[in-house]
């Protein structure tokens, strides 16, 4: 709890938990809802090429196109990070502007040591314990960063002219980039939270359309049945009854369930054998709970995160539609990614994380007696391996 406490530099508030006898009642403050259930007439939260007509979800031909505009930002700025001191300062004047009339003083303060800090992929002190260390998710974490900055990077694919403002496509892809460090070297310096897995909760607001459609998706075969957010940050939490609360308290939300799941140490072990330079990390999923201002929520931040959708059905016991999905916690998003020599490096992974979705949803049908969807399952599973015994070793694919 201490080292919790000196992560945190601050005392938890925004949350009150009474217990009695036999209940848990939380009592959330609901200016926070937003963090955890997202509006479909305010957020561009999902891309999926299967719901192109929905504007919740980032559009597939619109989002190729623009991914491919800020990639190159994105490799501009990791090619010359050797010159991040202009970008963090870049960064601090377009936050400082984007929050002028804020008052909080705290958000000031988190923007001048995000300018004034370097930091580095591993560059870490593990023997230390720094208040200044993770400012970058700290930031995401506060009430005040979060409203800003999780709206200014969906601006990136809901206005027509801002992938054009290449000054704010950096400073935005700048501070995404520091955001993976941070994650990257907390999961480093505290093992505890690295390989996140278990099941996390999050909220969608839905019109009628919307709701429909997401019945519809469950008709398409299994490999189109997805919704990815590419590049963005996700709040979640594991704590069922602060997502429901939260849920709860927009008129109509679906309740998303979130299987998080890791690559096999083989398959790591292997990556590496033939990648010795590349890394693969856990940063799509970490527990930033004791980095946040609101430590009781219980958030586990999701990074460009990829879902399996399995399944989407009324729970009648909680009066809440649910969408159930898997994805992985795996990610090769480092500077390293740049300098792998072989060339089946991003095939091989590609084909780790199918084979482990599908190997999930095989089980999660399974137990839910549904043979037809878990023969379905099985048939993908099974070329998902055959295409990764191309790869490696046959009996490390099993």
């Amino acid at each position: 709890m201490l080292e919790a406490s000196v992560l945190r530099g601050r005392s938890s508030y925004g949350l009150l938990l009474r217990k009695d006898a036999d209940l848990r009642i939380l009592a959330m403050d609901l200016r926070r809802a937003d963090r955890y259930v997202s509006d479909n007439d305010k957020s561009d939260l999902f891309k999926s090429q299967n719901l192109n007509d929905l504007k919740p979800y980032y559009n597939g031909d619109i989002v190729a196109s623009r991914m491919a505009e800020i990639r190159k930002s994105i490799e501009y700025i990791r090619h010359n990070w050797e010159d991040r001191a202009r970008f963090a300062k870049n960064l601090a004047e377009f936050l400082t502007e984007k929050t002028k009339s804020e008052s909080d003083r705290r958000f000031m303060d988190r923007v001048e040591i995000i300018k004034s800090k370097d930091r580095n992929w591993g560059d870490i002190d593990k023997t230390q314990i720094d208040t200044t260390d993770f400012e970058a998710v700290r930031l995401y974490t506060s009430e005040v960063g979060y409203n800003k900055i999780f709206g200014i990077m969906n601006s990136l694919f809901r206005y027509d002219d801002t992938v054009n403002d290449e000054k704010t496509v950096q400073a935005i892809v700048f501070l995404v980039e520091l955001i993976n460090i941070d994650l990257y070297n907390f999961c480093l310096k505290y093992k505890k939270y690295d390989n996140f897995t278990g099941v996390v909760y999050r909220g969608v607001g839905l019109n009628d359309t919307d709701f429909d459609a997401f019945q519809t998706l469950m008709k398409f075969d299994i490999p189109k049945r997805y919704i990815a957010v590419p590049l963005c940050l996700m709040s979640s939490t594991i704590n069922f009854e602060t997502a429901k609360c939260f849920v709860k308290s927009k008129p109509k939300a679906v309740l998303f369930k979130i299987h998080v799941l890791a690559l096999k140490p083989r398959y790591l072990a292997y990556y590496k054998q033939r990648n010795p330079t590349g890394v693969i990390s856990s940063i799509c999923a970490v527990n930033v709970k004791d980095l946040s201002d609101f430590p009781d929520e219980d958030e586990i931040l999701l990074r460009g995160a990829f879902f399996q959708v399995l399944d989407f059905y009324k729970d009648a016991k909680e009066n809440l539609h649910v969408l159930e999905v898997c994805m992985l916690n795996s990610n090769r998003d480092h500077l390293s990614s740049n300098y792998l020599t072989d060339p089946n490096a991003r095939r091989m992974f590609g084909l780790m994380v199918a084979v482990t979705r599908n190997e999930f949803a095989v089980n999660f049908y399974k137990q839910k007696g549904n043979t037809a969807e878990a023969s379905a399952y099985q048939a993908c599973l099974d070329k998902a391996k055959l295409d990764l015994a191309t790869l490696m070793p046959k009996e490390l694919v099993e």
